[in-house]
């Protein structure tokens, strides 16, 4: 599995919208992730804080401004359960049904080790130009790119939901996306 932070926008937006409410905009001075005011970088854990005792981020809706995009390379065992998070992301992916057939497979094509034979059994069906058998049997480790888009609650809630998951790929992903961005302290 490969995550890679894209970017992480729209922290100058939120700041401004969460100011609203309190009639503070002219405080806000924060521009971008690595440029947020100190009052507004505590405002921000003080929503966050208060939506962890209620349910539907209620206190922090403005923060579903920032948005943080990641190039994510994952099995496609692994993207089915992703695909359960529907709102609050955007994703485009790297289409099996256009690539499947632009090139033979190899064992580098899977997150784990698939026999020889299947392989090869796949390479003569794309060979031949059967979209419709190699789909169908193409394993679940077959590994698939996606440029994906999350609001920060969102993000936020599919990394509480999957911390310490039974699965590798979501302790690596959960742990991957904490490192690589610029304001952890957000995502607790």
């Amino acid at each position: 599995m490969i995550v890679k932070l894209l970017s992480e926008t729209g922290y100058d937006v939120a700041t401004k919208a969460m100011r609203l409410s309190r009639q503070s905009t002219s405080d806000t001075v924060s521009s971008e992730a690595w440029d947020i005011g100190r009052n507004d970088y505590k405002l921000i854990l003080k929503l966050l804080d208060s939506d962890r005792l209620e349910s539907g981020d209620p206190h922090s809706v403005a923060l579903r401004m920032v948005h943080l995009t990641f190039k994510i390379t994952a099995p496609l065992y692994w993207w089915k359960q992703m695909d359960r998070y529907s709102v609050g992301k955007t994703q485009a992916s790297e289409s099996t049904m256009y690539t499947i057939m632009n090139r033979e497979l190899s064992c580098e094509d899977f997150s784990y080790r698939v026999d020889s034979r299947i392989i090869e059994i796949l390479n003569d069906h794309i060979r031949a130009n059967e979209f419709e058998y190699v789909i169908e049997n193409l394993p679940c480790g077959y590994l698939q790119t996606r440029i994906v888009q999350f609001s920060l609650p969102t993000l936020r809630r599919i990394l509480k939901q999957r911390e310490g998951h039974k699965l590798a790929e979501w302790r690596e992903f959960v742990s991957e996306v904490k490192h690589q961005t610029l304001q952890e302290d957000f995502l607790k």
